[in-house]
C-alpha cells in the first residue's frame, strides 16, 4: 500500500512541472502568425543570427539572450560599414519549440518589461516562432 501512495504522490507532483524548459534560443525558427507566415529566425552557437523575410536574409546580427530574466531578454545587433542597429527584446518560452518574441527598436528608453497589449486582432506586436 505504501508503494502504490508514494508512485502516485509522485505521478501528482510531477504532472505540476510542466515540459523540461529549453530555454535555449540556438536553431532555426519559423514564424507563425498568419501575416509573416515564410519569416525565419536562425539563432546559432556562436552568438549569431539573422531574419529571412521573403527569402531575403538579413545582415547577420549578434546576439545575447538573459533567460535568468523573465520574460527572458535577448539584445540583437548588427555594425557595418556605414549601417548599426541595435534592438531589444523579449522572449517567452510557451514549451521547448514555441517562443513569443518582441523586438523594439533601439530608441533609448529602457527595455519594456512586458509584451505590448493586443488592442485589436490586427495589432500583434510580437511575433509565434516554431523551432523547425
Amino acid at each position: 500500500m505504501m508503494k502504490i501512495f508514494t508512485l502516485f504522490a509522485m505521478l501528482f507532483f510531477m504532472s505540476f512541472t510542466g515540459f523540461s524548459q529549453n530555454t535555449t534560443l540556438v536553431g532555426k525558427w519559423e514564424v507563425t502568425n498568419k501575416d509573416k507566415q515564410g519569416e525565419q529566425f536562425e539563432f546559432k552557437n556562436d552568438k549569431t543570427a539573422y531574419m529571412i523575410k521573403e527569402g531575403i536574409a538579413s545582415p547577420t546580427f549578434t546576439y545575447e539572450f538573459d533567460s535568468n530574466k523573465t520574460p527572458n531578454w535577448v539584445d540583437l545587433s548588427v555594425e557595418e560599414e556605414d549601417f548599426s542597429m541595435k534592438m531589444k527584446g523579449l522572449v517567452e518560452f510557451i514549451d521547448e519549440d514555441t517562443v513569443k518574441l518582441e523586438l523594439f527598436p533601439e530608441d533609448g528608453s529602457e527595455r519594456p518589461s512586458q509584451f505590448t497589449p493586443v488592442e485589436t486582432s490586427n495589432d500583434v506586436a510580437y511575433v509565434i516562432l516554431k523551432r523547425m
